[in-house]
């Protein structure tokens, strides 16, 4: 499961995965993932052959004890449970192994060091870890069990008909798996000039969306293009008019978060989106913010709320620079409160490289930072 709880395959990482309590005798729900890189291994110089080795188990043990620190300012408030440790490192697998024979599963130096690193910042805090877990070349076993008979050195298959089935269901759910980190960010490419040039010119024709009517004209066309991106994987470009149209409607703060509400639930989003249509530019409406965050800390639909996210990446790049930087942000938090931190990384940083100062993409970027988790999304 955790590569579609990941949205990619990891390599050469460490994830750490709380089990939420489910109650008595019902299955522990997957709470915070928390994923690290481990340093890559490199060729050793010859004047100094053991100091890439050192360097590489102390910087898995640093990463290592910034990822329990993470996962422990996100654990679950009265739901947390035992962790599970999984290491993903190739480094140490198939050397010695008989020809023919199924390699033995062995962690590297820096995969060994940061699982070593993990279990005693875990025991130190006091967390109950169920187990240690390698995964190389398509098999795992487990790092804490001894026994053969149970855990073979060479490990046991990932795929197997029950992971088959974990991936059905994840792919029912709007879930992926692209290959690795890189092919999981979203493209950054601008678009094809004549395609920005037309969304400019109809971004600059654009009436201010500060209108109770003007902001349900642009929430409308915003759902029927959310709408051509379902289901996830295959989207069609919006019309690069109604790209620019929309680019304006999000300088709006309340289209904006009602932008960020694709994916609440109908019956908190609904009179949510009202109340910021009909607020007044330049006040703040206390019983209309506290409809919004209702909505911001429901759990949203991954599907609709993945929909907009590839949406609002598609307007950016049809607006190079400051003025795709809103839309940039409005990715990087649909993103992230669904939990895809590797998106919303680079989303928000795409908005900050454009607008240093904007204030949305801050706020994503310091929860990503601090390790707030999505439940959080409604606070403040």
């Amino acid at each position: 499961m955790l590569p579609y709880r990941l949205g990619f395959h990891p390599r050469h990482s460490l994830v750490l995965v709380e089990l939420e309590d489910g109650g008595a005798g019902r299955p522990c729900p997957l709470g915070a993932v928390v994923r690290v890189d481990l340093p890559s291994p490199a060729p050793a110089p010859a004047a100094a052959p053991q100091e890439p080795t050192r360097a590489g188990r102390d910087g898995a043990a640093q990463a290592a004890a910034e990822a329990v620190a993470c996962l422990l300012r996100t654990r679950a408030r009265g739901t947390a449970g035992p962790v599970l440790v999984v290491c993903y490192d190739e480094t140490g697998t198939g050397s010695g192994s008989a020809p023919g024979a199924a390699p033995g599963l062995r962690t590297g130096p820096a995969g060994a060091a940061a699982v070593a690193a993990a279990l005693s910042g875990l025991r130190d805090a006091q967390v109950p870890v169920v187990e240690a877990v390698l995964v190389a070349a398509g098999r795992w076993r487990s790092l804490t069990c001894t026994d053969a008979r149970c855990c073979p050195p060479a490990g046991l298959p990932v795929r197997t008909p029950a992971a088959d089935r974990v991936a059905a269901e994840a792919v029912s759910r709007g879930l992926s798996a692209v290959v690795d980190r890189d092919a999981a960010l979203p493209e950054r490419t601008p678009l094809p000039a004549q395609r920005r040039e037309a969304a400019r010119a109809a971004r600059a024709a654009a009436p201010p969306a500060r209108t109770a009517v003007r902001r349900k004209r642009a929430l409308a066309e915003f759902e029927r293009e959310v709408a051509r991106y379902l289901p996830p994987g295959a989207p069609v470009l919006p019309d690069a008019r109604a790209a620019g149209r929309l680019l304006a409607a999000l300088e709006d703060v309340p289209v904006r978060d009602a932008a960020l509400l694709t994916g609440a639930p109908e019956h908190l989003r609904a009179p949510a989106v009202a109340a910021l249509v009909r607020s007044r530019p330049g006040t703040a409406d206390p019983a209309a913010g506290d409809l919004v965050h209702r909505a911001l800390r429901a759990e949203p639909d991954r599907t609709r709320t993945a929909a907009a996210a590839a949406l609002a990446v598609d307007l950016a790049r049809h607006a190079p620079g400051r003025e795709g930087a809103g839309a940039w942000a409005v990715a990087g938090w649909a993103y992230w409160s669904v939990g895809d931190g590797v998106r919303a990384d680079a989303c928000t940083g795409a908005a900050l490289e454009a607008d240093p100062g904007h204030r949305l993409a801050g706020l994503v970027a310091t929860a990503l930072r601090a390790g707030l988790p999505p439940r959080e999304r409604g606070a403040g």
